[in-house]
């Protein structure tokens, strides 16, 4: 298992360049707070690219599996997540804060750096790919755990039991 490197964004986007690697969950600590056990690893790899504006950009895909909690029955839930997100990048915040919101882009913006951390942004979209409420397929139905209860004998059972006898 690697450590993620810092990158320089816009040199990846203007040559093409390429990131991967496996990093711990338990490095990402953010992540491992999300999770019922820190254990396994996460896959990554990034692109760097022009995208069809002429933007720095990237695409970051994500494969692993991690332990989460089912919130119907508080068992053990493992859930791969595998996730892939385009970026673009712009120099300054400023810059960004200029953009127009659009709810439909393919890809998000963020602030590009010559010494990028990718890590957080790894550790952004595993937090982003876990589900909001994890459960097992058989805990979906959403039906609650049922426990199996005698029914009450009847009040007066005891007195019809003596009515008989005499």
């Amino acid at each position: 298992m690697t450590s993620i490197p810092r990158l320089d964004v816009f040199d990846f986007a203007a040559h093409g360049r390429d990131a991967q690697g496996s990093v711990p969950v338990a490095a990402l600590p953010r992540l491992a707070e999300s999770l019922r056990e820190p254990t396994g690893a996460l896959n990554y790899e990034y692109r760097g690219h022009c995208d069809a504006q002429r933007r720095p950009a990237g695409t970051l895909r994500l494969r692993g599996k991690v332990v989460l909690t089912c919130d119907r029955c508080n068992g053990p839930l493992t859930h791969e997540p595998a996730t892939e997100q385009g970026f673009f990048f712009v120099r300054d915040e400023h810059e960004l804060e200029a953009l127009p919101v659009d709810p439909e882009a393919q890809a998000d913006p963020l602030v590009g750096s010559t010494s990028f951390d990718l890590a957080a942004l790894v550790e952004d979209e595993a937090i982003l790919a876990l589900p909001m409420s994890p459960r097992h397929a058989r805990c979906q139905a959403g039906a609650a755990p049922t426990l199996a209860v005698e029914p009450a004998p009847h009040p007066f059972a005891a007195l019809a039991a003596l009515k008989r006898r005499g």
